[in-house]
């Protein structure tokens, strides 16, 4: 995922004479959907929003003033149009009395139009309000803020009991995870079709919304977000993660499906969401209980090495890792990365447990239908080593024995 690049070159005198200029009239946001489903509203914020709010000396800093929602809402993302630097904030409250801290946007473009990566969330909130940071030379043409009511669904408890049926996928057995009709994905607005690769290396995200009480709220937010407002068609991650340890099936349609949540290495990749934000606090001990289980499940069912390293398009580094490995974002937080070198190695710890040391896994050859008297033809051979220890073609002094590759040509009468 991108970031927004950054451009300072003219005084920011004329900002706000260009940011009335610019912006369109305002017009209230209406809800898309019925009341008793997945709904949103949009706020469009106009150059006049900010002028009736408050502006912060002369650093170019706006705030709006409070708007109320027709309704109460899961989550706030924005999405605007600009160039030149702009930072958006949000904050949200129930009551317009008692407000949440002030959450900085973190955004990425895509097409004309730059889009939250992350979710301000605040259950029963009715209230929102925007604080606008205008670097030099910037200009916003365009701002709205989307409410999203997350409507009906499971709650946690009866989440947990909807589980996936466990697939006997490797040595490992499936760890718990609450299926898309246990956290209420409500499948009309599913619109992607499935494609699938061999899963190569797992990414780890956070969701930089709140981690709240009401997880499964946060995540069909989440996948309205990514699948409507955003128009992907499903949510973006293939796993989900809760600050109490339980993990949610994303993306829809099982093992190995492609999904959306780095681009550029979407395909050949498992994405892992975790719902709350990890820049300076840390993952509890259940999430990070349930990261190794999945990871550890991953690596058994698609033979990946949890604490190796290896080559994916084009780009050495370790198996699992941060988005931040692949794209300049700070996902998953600094203090989620602290934590990386721990959970590769327990779950490699759980994994190296279910193996037998030596194992090979036949998986092609081209041996011609027919060879002719006095032809010399060269086979190749593909397996996989699916033991827990490296094979070594000469004794290795650490590790001792060395494999030996047989095969055996049978006549038609065996």
């Amino acid at each position: 995922m991108q970031t927004q690049t950054q451009h300072r070159s003219r005084p920011a005198l004329w900002l706000l004479i260009a940011l009335c200029l610019l912006l369109p009239a305002a017009r209230p946001g209406a809800a898309q959907s019925p009341a008793s489903g997945p709904r949103h509203t949009d706020w469009h914020l106009t150059a006049a929003d900010f002028v009736a709010g408050d502006r912060e000396g002369a650093r170019g800093v706006y705030t709006s003033p409070p708007h109320q929602s027709p309704y109460p809402f899961t989550a706030v993302a924005a999405h605007w149009q600009a160039t030149g630097p702009v930072t958006v904030a949000l904050r949200l409250s129930s009551d317009a009395l008692a407000w949440s801290p002030w959450y900085t946007v973190t955004a990425e473009l895509e097409g004309d139009r730059w889009y939250a990566e992350n979710l301000i969330v605040h259950q029963g909130a009715r209230w929102m309000q925007a604080r606008l940071t205008l670097g030099d030379a910037a200009q916003l043409s365009a701002l709205t803020l989307t409410a999203i009511d997350a409507g009906p669904g499971p709650a946690l408890a009866a989440a947990q009991s909807q589980t996936l049926v466990p697939q006997a996928l490797g040595d490992l057995p499936q760890p718990p995870i609450i299926s898309r009709a246990g956290w209420g994905a409500d499948e009309s607005l599913l619109d992607w079709p499935p494609a699938y690769a061999a899963p190569r290396k797992i990414i780890l995200h956070h969701t930089v919304s709140g981690g709240s009480d009401d997880p499964p709220a946060e995540v069909r937010a989440i996948y309205y977000y990514h699948a409507v407002v955003r128009g992907w068609g499903d949510i973006g991650y293939n796993y989900l993660v809760d600050k109490y340890g339980n993990i949610y099936e994303g993306r829809a349609g099982g093992p190995g499906v492609v999904a959306g949540h780095t681009y550029g290495y979407n395909t050949g990749s498992v994405g892992i969401g975790n719902l709350g934000t990890y820049t300076a606090t840390a993952p509890t001990a259940e999430m990070l209980a349930a990261n190794t289980a999945l990871i550890a499940w991953l690596g058994s069912a698609h033979a990946i090495h949890p604490d190796s390293t290896s080559v994916f398009n084009g780009l050495v580094g370790p198996n699992v890792t941060g988005h931040r490995h692949y794209a300049p974002t700070q996902c998953p937080g600094d203090a989620f990365i602290e934590t990386l070198p721990t959970l590769r190695a327990a779950a490699w710890s759980q994994l190296r447990a279910a193996l037998p040391d030596y194992r090979a896994e036949y998986l092609s050859h081209n041996t011609p239908a027919t060879l002719l008297v006095g032809q010399t033809v060269a086979v190749s051979h593909t397996l996989r080593n699916t033991g827990a220890l490296t094979w070594y073609h000469q004794a290795d002094p650490i590790y001792g024995t060395p494999f030996h590759l047989g095969y055996h040509w049978y006549t038609r009468e065996g």
